[in-house]
């Protein structure tokens, strides 16, 4: 996991401007075999600060074993997630590295991490992880549940994302000319440099 001094501009802003924007969703894109990229959209689910993790608070998505993307990350480990906040204007760009904390990986035993982003999810996003495996042929003889229970045992393709950031890019369209600033890690701390947009 990556370590760093837990002085962030950036990060106060981003909080503010995506407060009140429910859910919060992310295009994330990842580089897939053959160097071809993929991106796909996903809901932010919060921020960590849990024992077993470090300073820094890093980004948490959650994902299902079985999907494309966890095996991407297993070969690849980096990832952007790329905001649009509409009400504002106003873009953000994420990237850095994720760390997949799952049943197989440990994830279980990090101070209950892992069993408390799952019981913060809602009944039908829980639902979601006993749905046969996304991408594979239809079979409408498979079971879709609409909700499941926050006391269901966790399924072992429940997995948390969790993405620490390196590189932060924030681009506002209100302005003439547009205003873009961006953050990269410099001696464990982030360092913002405006730039052309």
């Amino acid at each position: 996991m990556v370590t760093y001094i837990v002085k962030m501009e950036w990060l106060e802003r981003f909080k503010s401007e995506t407060a009140n924007v429910r859910p919060l969703i992310a295009q994330v894109a990842t580089s897939a075999d053959g160097g071809l990229p993929r991106c796909r959209s996903i809901v932010f689910r919060g921020w960590t600060d849990a024992d077993g993790f470090s300073e820094g608070e890093q980004m948490i998505f959650v994902s299902d074993r079985r999907s494309r993307k966890n095996a991407t990350l297993d070969r690849a480990n980096g990832m952007e997630a790329c905001f649009w906040i509409e009400s504002k204007r106003v873009q953000w760009r994420i990237a850095g590295v994720v760390e997949v904390c799952g049943k197989s990986a440990g994830g279980d035993t990090a101070g209950g991490f892992r069993e408390s982003v799952w019981r913060g999810l809602s009944d039908t996003a829980r639902a979601l992880f006993f749905w046969p495996a996304s991408g594979e042929p239809r079979n409408d003889d498979g079971e879709f549940p609409e909700t499941i229970d926050a006391d269901t045992p966790i399924p072992e393709t429940f997995e948390v994302l969790v993405l620490a950031p390196l590189e932060v890019d924030r681009l506002d369209l209100n302005p003439h000319p547009h205003h873009r600033r961006r953050w990269v890690i410099e001696n464990q701390q982030f360092v913002g440099t405006d730039v052309n947009p």
